[in-house]
């Protein structure tokens, strides 16, 4: 048999990610639909295909130059899009006196075609659809004996025909003779098959049976749904199991301050996290799923410990990776009992932190990054400083009018925390909470904001980590901890180390913050409020210790700011 693949459509559902990829290159488990169209009709003894463009033909027309197929597979370009119909009846060049199987490529399934085909040869019709019953929209009438008799929405037709109703699949079967009744010009495929009922020759009806995957690609969430059942039945293949999709348990997981979906998905006595970033944004730049999977690459290069991923796929911005169990570092130091045993943890945490930092940066590529390239004076104006005075001063706090009271130190901040910076690998949001342990081992999570920048940010990071309770002399240990491993992997000039931790503490606490407040108000994600207290003291702290005379306006406001956070959370919980 030949084989004519739709693939001309707009996919005007799908936009503003059909504006740059065509739907049928939208991947399905590391995949393009159409590849596996193609594959589906090799398997089913096609010896032939033609796909058929209009819309982004050029990215069409690259895909097929660069798969390589057991079967002849050609293009055919449509300058004024045709319908199905009508591109039906431009392809009759192309095709022979067999009858020839039309498949849309917008759709995923595991159908027979073999025997959607043989079915149609042995029927004696002109034509066979495959249907399928989605009740949402099933608008297909069949009577009694099999035969297509109509297609309306009318609920009353019910009475007058008296049978199923059914949603056409995508996929049908014609015999030759058919091209006759088809007009030239932009013709659909609707009225041409109420023609043939007119005449007495009805489609005949293959029912997709029920065991068999079928799924339309018509909109974000049925492509987004598709992909994820998709992407973690891959993943479990690639581990052995020879589980089914349905077979596959799904536990959503809370993202604490992300807003990408989380999963658990469990089969066959295994276990592994899907994480679902949403579908590639066209941008210039690196999409968040596209930075994990570089990132993640690189870093496991260098062995230091990240998530090793299963199956992952940029575009869908699905990524199923080793789960690691629900154990945080934060409970590892909230159980550890006594001040030895924490310190045992962030040794073993500033060892694989000083791997990353500072070798780890040999080979990175600045355009991995999702988010910018280097953490530097603009970034600390902007998102450090700039968030705090915006989202939880003015936001949260209702501190208004602070910008030139507080505008000339925090640029002196900015300055001098870069003037301090040893150059390495930085994770840019380590806390306890990224971080996985499983036994002894600890495992790095939501590093795919990594990026260039002053390596003291990481364990100044976890100095004013609000999420554990540490004494400040437990705190103030931590860059020597990390030191301890960082001198053995490259000279570190000490003085300037210590002056740029200490610099990093107040642009990470002042981000903290910031986070807390934006999350809470505006993100409605209120548990964040219960630890701005602990973060603003850790601030005050930090400030009146080491900068009361370099920065005496930031050191007024946030003394001002912690009373007004001391009273307002009682008030509101």
């Amino acid at each position: 048999m030949k084989a004519l693949v739709l693939a001309a459509g707009y996919g005007k559902r799908l936009q503003p990610y059909t504006l740059h990829t065509p739907k049928p290159l939208f991947p399905i488990a590391g995949k393009p639909l159409l590849e596996h169209i193609l594959t589906s009709l090799e398997e089913a003894g096609c010896d032939g295909a033609l796909v058929n463009t209009h819309h982004l033909p050029h990215r069409i027309m690259d895909f097929l130059e660069h798969r390589s197929f057991r079967m002849p597979v050609h293009s055919i370009h449509e300058p004024e899009i045709l319908g199905t119909a009508g591109a039906i009846r431009n392809a009759a060049s192309f095709l022979d006196d067999r009858p020839f199987l039309v498949i849309n490529a917008d759709i995923f399934t595991d159908v027979d075609l073999r025997t959607v085909y043989e079915v149609h040869r042995t029927s004696g019709s002109l034509t066979t659809m495959v249907l399928v019953d989605w009740q949402e929209v099933n608008t297909v009438w069949v009577n009694e004996r099999g035969w297509v008799c109509g297609f309306d929405r009318v609920e009353d037709t019910a009475e007058r025909w008296k049978g199923l109703k059914r949603t056409f699949s995508g996929i049908q079967v014609l015999d030759p003779k058919v091209l006759t009744w088809i007009p030239p010009g932009y013709q659909e495929s609707v009225p041409l098959y109420r023609r043939l009922i007119e005449m007495g020759v009805p489609p005949r009806a293959f029912f997709l049976p029920k065991t068999n995957t079928w799924w339309d690609i018509g909109s974000v969430d049925r492509y987004r749904q598709v992909a994820r059942e998709q992407m973690a039945r891959e993943a479990f293949r690639r581990l052995g199991s020879s589980d089914q999709a349905s077979s596959i348990g799904w536990c959503a997981l809370p993202g604490d301050g992300s807003d990408r979906s989380w999963y658990r998905l469990l089969s066959g006595g295994q276990s592994l996290i899907l994480v679902d970033h949403g579908i590639a944004e066209p941008g210039p730049r690196c999409t968040e799923a596209e930075s994990w999977i570089h990132i993640a690459a690189h870093l496991m290069k260098h062995r230091v410990p990240v998530p090793q991923p299963v199956s992952a796929d940029a575009f869908s911005g699905i990524i199923v990776m080793k789960d690691w169990g629900d154990r945080h570092f934060q409970n590892a130091i909230r159980n550890a009992g006594t001040t030895s045993r924490r310190r045992k943890w962030y040794e073993r945490l500033m060892e694989a932190l000083a791997r990353m930092g500072l070798l780890a940066v040999e080979g990175f590529d600045p355009d991995w990054c999702w988010q910018t390239p280097r953490y530097d004076e603009r970034l600390i104006l902007e998102k450090e400083c700039g968030y705090f005075r915006s989202a939880f001063l003015e936001g949260w706090l209702g501190m208004k009018g602070l910008a030139d009271t507080l505008e000339e130190e925090f640029i002196s901040l900015a300055v001098r925390t870069m003037e301090h910076a040893v150059i390495g690998l930085v994770h840019r949001d380590m806390q306890s909470r990224n971080v996985m342990v499983h036994d002894e081992d600890l495992c790095f999570i939501d590093f795919q904001g990594a990026r260039i920048g002053p390596v003291q940010y990481d364990p100044a990071s976890l100095a004013v980590d609000p999420y554990v309770p540490l004494t400040p002399a437990e705190r103030d240990a931590l860059p020597s901890l990390y030191l301890k491993t960082a001198e053995r992997l490259r000279p570190i000039d000490r003085d300037r180390f210590e002056k740029g931790f200490r610099m990093c503490c107040i642009t990470r606490n002042l981000q903290i913050l910031g986070a807390f407040a934006f999350l809470s108000q505006v993100k409605g994600k209120r548990h964040f409020e219960a630890f701005i207290p602990d973060a603003i003291a850790t601030l005050e702290r930090n400030l009146h210790r080491d900068y009361a005379r370099d920065f005496p306006n930031l050191c007024q406001v946030v003394a001002s700011a912690r009373e007004a956070v001391n009273r307002r959370i009682p008030c509101d919980g």
